[in-house]
């Protein structure tokens, strides 16, 4: 690791470019001591310090979580669905490339939105974008297919159950898969 020595003058500058304020001093002396501190204080284990617990749960909690989306669900049997919704046999290849590319365009999204409303805001609404698109996708497929499990879809549902899917990986792409 290359070390770098920055000057007090440079550091208070990037502060108050930061903070958008000249009122700089006391978090500047707080960081100072800090690093101070930290340099005396080389000590492996202070991450397991009661002060530490919340960032460490959700170091634990995020990627966990992220597991329990459904986001592999969805990504595995979208081609199946969409082959049952009678988007024929390309079904696969179709459903592969329209998911990518929401994933993408979604993924890029929130590369650049992150840094103005921060990680919580995109958590919260990204889960519940994909809480409301899970229960409206499971909904139309049980109004359709029903406890037979056999039915002839409609273009109308077909698409919307296609949109839903769209909007469910967006939800995903913008905030779970890249913050986690």
């Amino acid at each position: 690791m290359i070390k770098r020595s920055v000057s007090e003058e440079e550091v208070k500058k990037n502060l108050r470019r930061l903070r958008g304020t000249d009122d700089i001093h006391e978090e500047f002396v707080r960081g100072l001591r800090q690093c101070i501190q930290g340099q005396n204080n080389n000590n492996k284990l202070a991450i397991f310090q009661r002060k530490y617990v919340p960032q460490m749960v959700m170091t634990f909690l995020i990627p966990f979580f992220q597991q329990l989306t459904g986001i592999n669900v969805i990504m595995f049997y979208a081609p199946v669905l969409f082959q049952t919704l009678g988007f024929g046999n390309d079904a696969s290849l179709m459903s592969s490339v329209i998911t990518g590319l929401v994933n993408v365009a979604a993924t890029l999204v929130a590369i650049f939105v992150v840094d103005w409303y921060g990680r919580r805001p995109l958590f919260l609404e990204g889960g519940f974008q994909m809480l409301l698109s899970q229960v409206s996708i499971g909904s139309l497929i049980w109004k359709v297919f029903g406890l037979a499990g056999v039915a002839i879809v409609s273009k109308g549902y077909a698409y919307g159950i296609v949109a839903l899917i769209c909007v469910y990986v967006a939800g995903f792409a913008w905030s779970w898969g890249p913050l986690g």
